[in-house]
């Protein structure tokens, strides 16, 4: 508050919905082994307060006439339903039927906020977004009515991570993270905002679900999610993924190495894109941890030496994409590779690898993966 009241900044940039959360939380926390609850539990959910951003610094920003900018309006496609990115299963993250237009013209009615920045990952939801607010951004109280009982439905269904379940499981499950583990898993550019040990397999190890044969019911959530149930649905859901090849589990992930052996990937996952299939044209989302000691850099376009992904036909380059951003040890990435496969190869083997810039600007490859082009199923 002491920097929005130094008059220093013209413009603030902060995360704020009606949800009051955006369930991929960033920060490490505090975590405990299966089966054991740390003493300071409240530790374990360091999260940003997005209700206390509008409570409390939409006031002094305004105060100090000082425009805010807002990310984050559609709670990370968990308030306004992907187009791009759909929910496989809405039994685990049931679909909201909240639109764009009443998101945005809810939080564009504060008059503190000067814009809203939502992330668009298609062109339908470009122009759901442009022709939300092309009109009238004001609510009726109508409107607010119906938009405000839509929101406590979502409330109602998903979980805010709040963490006030987790004293009340009589089997010390880490609850809100398994909650949160299975999104990800239903949104896979939610990757970034993982890390090997809060995904589902490092906190329930067990092959049957832990509720399915729990001797003493005790769980109980503030909101009204019914928990035993919504896990057991849960667990079904993750172990179908790895049982299909679309989830594997942290300590079954291939590392793969430079041959210097300087720098290090995992695959994380490999989705092919069905939207873009055809006979001629593949479309990979590929995902991807740096394991090594060194991070994948992306410089200036200019020195040519971005970290990249490669798509070989033998020795044949069929497509090259740089990184979004340098990744640095332990962080993770995707990226979407489109590109058309030479028609009567004699052979269909693609091979994909990382290209990697060290200090020099050398450029070092790591092998990711091979696939035949008629079948390159999800890993």
């Amino acid at each position: 508050m002491k920097l929005i009241d130094s008059e220093v900044f013209d413009a603030l940039m902060i995360a704020y919905n009606d949800l009051g959360f955006y369930v991929y939380n960033p920060h490490r926390p505090s975590l405990w082994s299966f089966g054991s609850v740390p003493d300071n539990v409240d530790a374990a959910f360091e999260q940003e307060d997005l209700l206390a951003n509008r409570t409390d610094v939409f006031p002094v920003a305004g105060r100090n006439n000082i425009g805010i900018m807002i990310m984050k309006p559609f709670a990370a496609g968990h308030l306004v339903a992907s187009k791009s990115t759909p929910p496989k299963d809405t039994k685990i993250r049931p679909s909201s039927d909240i639109t764009a237009s009443e998101t945005l013209r809810s939080i564009l009615s504060y008059s503190e906020v000067a814009c809203v920045v939502p992330g668009m990952a298609s062109v339908e939801e470009v122009e759901e977004n442009v022709l939300a607010v092309s009109a009238s951004i004001s609510f009726s109280k109508k409107e607010r009515s119906t938009y405000e009982q839509k929101l406590a439905r979502v409330k109602s269904s998903l979980c805010s991570r709040c963490g006030d379940c987790h004293s009340s499981c009589s089997q010390n499950l880490p609850i809100s993270w398994l909650f949160r583990s299975s999104y990800i898993a239903q949104h896979p550019p939610a990757v970034e905002e993982s890390w090997d040990d809060v995904e589902y397999f490092s906190l329930h190890q067990n092959i049957e679900s832990v509720c399915a044969s729990c001797p003493s019911v005790t769980c109980h959530c503030p909101y009204g999610i019914d928990i035993r149930s919504s896990l057991m649905d849960i667990h079904n859901f993750i172990t179908e993924l790895r049982n299909n090849g679309l989830l594997v589990k942290p300590s079954e992930r291939i590392e793969s190495r430079s041959p210097c052996g300087r720098f290090r990937a995992k695959l994380l996952k490999k989705i092919e894109l069905e939207t873009v299939k055809n006979e001629s044209s593949i479309g990979l989302r590929i995902h991807l941890e740096n394991s090594g000691e060194l991070p994948w850099l992306v410089w200036n376009q200019s020195k040519k030496t971005d970290a990249r992904i490669i798509v070989l036909h033998e020795e044949s380059l069929l497509h090259t994409e740089s990184l979004h951003r340098t990744v640095m040890p332990l962080e993770r990435t995707f990226l979407t590779v489109l590109f058309s496969v030479p028609r009567n190869m004699e052979s269909s083997l693609i091979n994909i690898k990382l290209v990697v810039p060290d200090e020099a600007g050398k450029e070092i490859p790591v092998s990711i993966c091979s696939f035949e082009t008629n079948s390159a199923k999800s890993v």
